[in-house]
This record gives structure tokens, C-alpha cells and sequence, in this order.
């Protein structure tokens, strides 16, 4: 009897255990997009309305970006060819290119108050907390 509640005690953790870790939002804990500490700046391409502006930032600003980027919480999506995001017209998009990093950098799409994505190596990822980048 006691070798029988162990078991189904050790089954019932592990099956919690397994379905925490299937969640399919990627949160602050296991973010894909991140900014490592050898990246000292990274260049931002702002476009909206045809119009686009570009500008740099380091230091204090480059750690409200790294917390804003930590901060969001998205899940991958997927698109039929030609109705992805970026193939909509306006709108609002962020480019953030970083030299020192793993990968070259990602977009964030701004569709709506409530759609909005991230574009990182070809894969689209639906922002279920959208906000503003610094």
C-alpha cells in the first residue's frame, strides 16, 4: 500500500511537473529574444506612415530596452503565404539590429492596440502583452 501511494505521488508530480512546462507563451523566463551583455548598443529603424527614422541606443537606455524585451510575452504563429503581418498595409514596425549577438535582431509589429508581433528568423510570434517599445 505505501510502495502504491509513493508511486501515484511521484506520477501526480511528474505529471504536473510536465504540464507546467508545456505552455505554449514564451515569458520572461525563456524569452527567445534577448540582448546578451556583449551587445553594447543596438541601432533602431523606426518606420511609420512611409516615414522611417533611425537612432542608436547604449547604456540606461540600452537596459530599459533589454527589461522591455524580458517584459514581453508571445507564443509563435503562423501565416498563410501573403497575410502575415508585415505584408499588411500601415501600421506601425521597429527594427533592432545588434552587433556582438547570437542573432543579427527581430522586428515588432504594431497592427492594432491588440496585435501586435514580433518577426525573429523568419517566425512569426503573437505579443498577447503589447506594448510600446522604449
Amino acid at each position: 500500500m505505501k510502495k502504491q501511494l509513493i508511486l501515484f505521488l511521484t506520477l501526480s508530480f511528474l505529471l504536473t511537473f510536465a504540464a507546467c512546462g508545456t505552455s505554449g507563451s514564451n515569458f520572461a523566463s525563456d524569452n527567445l529574444i534577448s540582448i546578451t551583455d556583449s551587445v553594447t548598443e543596438v541601432e533602431i529603424t523606426h518606420i511609420i506612415s512611409g516615414t522611417e527614422s533611425q537612432w542608436t541606443v547604449n547604456g540606461d537606455e540600452l537596459d530599459t530596452l533589454k527589461n522591455w524585451i524580458l517584459g514581453l510575452n508571445y507564443s509563435m504563429v503562423q501565416f498563410k503565404e501573403g497575410h502575415s503581418p508585415g505584408d499588411e498595409d500601415g501600421g506601425e514596425a521597429y527594427r533592432f539590429d545588434m552587433t556582438g549577438a547570437d542573432h543579427p535582431g527581430f522586428s515588432y509589429v504594431i497592427n492594432g492596440p491588440d496585435r501586435c508581433y514580433l518577426l525573429m528568423d523568419g517566425n512569426w510570434y503573437s505579443v498577447s502583452n503589447p506594448s510600446n517599445p522604449p
